[in-house]
């Protein structure tokens, strides 16, 4: 009744999953977890059943006790009334009683038994049950990681830094000669100084240079 004797998992996950997804580890876990949950269900209603056997058991037992020592008290009332063949009778009797007990007790043992086997199984399948279930959580954590890593693998190559680098080199260029460009026109426009002491000051002291030695010249003529 182990569950793994039953399995034919390539076939049930084909049905349940499709032929096209028959590699896929989560989907053959899915699968797995089904069956486990099938074969918990079959042990629990055989728990069900055997107890429902054994309350039988007992009562039928608990039925052949009761005429084991009716036809006892009953041989004995016909024997002290001189009725030997009446008492070989109930004596008869109450050995197939007695036999019936015995077969009704082992019965129950095994009943018992086989309760108590179907529990061991049972907590077996809950273990395995368990233990898929938290695979199955480790493997779709594993896998939506690889897909997202996937991603960003496809997202580097579509925008990658080196790409976008040149990209932004070649739009600074661009800003650079268009900013040229402007100043040039500008140039062309007419030329403004902003004032500045040292430069005014430079400015001065080169025209009064100027004067000076022109009038030096003209003295010298």
């Amino acid at each position: 009744m182990m569950v793994f004797d039953r399995m034919k998992n390539l076939v049930l996950a084909s049905i349940h999953e499709g032929l096209d997804k028959l590699e896929d580890p989560e989907m053959m876990l899915n699968q797995y977890i089904r069956n486990v949950q099938s074969e918990m269900g079959r042990a629990e209603k055989a728990i069900e059943e055997q107890k429902k056997l054994h309350v039988s058991l007992e009562r039928d037992l608990e039925e052949a006790k009761r005429l084991m020592k009716r036809r006892e008290e009953q041989a004995k009332a016909a024997l002290s009334a001189g009725e030997e063949e009446l008492a070989k009778k109930a004596l008869y009797s109450k050995k197939n009683a007695a036999e019936q007990v015995a077969r009704y007790e082992a019965l129950m043992q095994k009943s018992h038994d086989h309760v108590l086997e179907l529990r061991l199984q049972l907590e077996d399948l809950e273990k395995k049950y368990e233990q898929l279930r938290d695979k199955k959580r480790e493997l779709l954590l594993r896998s939506q990681s690889i897909k997202a890593f996937e991603q960003m693998k496809k997202a580097r190559a579509t925008f990658s830094t080196e790409g976008s680098e040149r990209q932004f080199q070649r739009m600074e260029e661009k800003i650079e000669d268009m900013e040229l460009r402007e100043s040039a026109r500008e140039g062309r426009r007419g030329f403004s100084v902003d004032y500045d002491e040292q430069v005014e000051q430079e400015f001065l002291n080169m025209k009064k240079s100027l004067v000076d030695t022109k009038n030096a010249s003209e003295q010298a003529q």
